[in-house]
Parts: structure tokens; C-alpha cells; sequence
């Protein structure tokens, strides 16, 4: 194995992940700041304050990433689901 093989993915790499998050943070930082320098009509009193849609959306995919979670440990099957049927006959209906 050469040493390229061993190397870790540019993305995993921990100076990688640093910028990524130094990045990250920035650019919601100019984000929240030009919501103080331009100045939005909400359609009611909450969307005219800034910031309000940036929370709005972090809120909403919150929501939706603990939904989905709750939905796979709802709909989980073990590991062994489809192997025991087969094993059992189940799965062969066309014999």
C-alpha cells in the first residue's frame, strides 16, 4: 500500500474541517448582518425582524431531521429482516 491509499479523504482532514466551520460560521455572520442593512416588509409582525427567516428555516430543518429520525426508529428492521424470510421458505413464492 502506498502512502496514498492510507491517506485520509481532503474532507475529513481536521485542518479541512476547521475552515470549513471558520467559513461556515462567517458566512452566517455576513448573512445576519445584511439582514440589519437592508431592511424587509414581513408579511406579518415576526418576518420583519432580522433575522427571522434565517431562524425560521434552522427551526424548520431542525424539526425535519428529528422527524426523520423518529420515522427510521419507527420503520427500522433488524438487520436479518429479508435473510430470515428467504431462509424460511417466504421469499420463494414462485416454486
Amino acid at each position: 500500500m502506498t502512502s496514498r491509499d492510507t491517506a485520509q479523504h481532503w474532507l475529513v482532514r481536521r485542518p479541512t474541517l476547521c475552515w470549513l466551520r471558520r467559513g461556515g460560521i462567517a458566512l452566517v455572520l455576513v448573512t445576519l448582518l445584511m439582514n440589519f442593512a437592508v431592511p424587509s416588509a414581513g408579511a406579518f409582525g415576526l418576518g420583519a425582524w432580522p433575522g427571522f427567516a434565517g431562524i425560521l428555516g434552522f427551526g424548520a430543518c431542525t424539526v425535519l431531521v428529528l422527524a426523520a429520525n423518529a420515522l427510521g426508529r419507527l420503520i427500522k428492521r433488524t438487520e436479518d429482516y429479508y435473510s430470515t424470510n428467504t431462509e424460511a421458505g417466504a421469499g420463494n413464492r414462485d416454486a
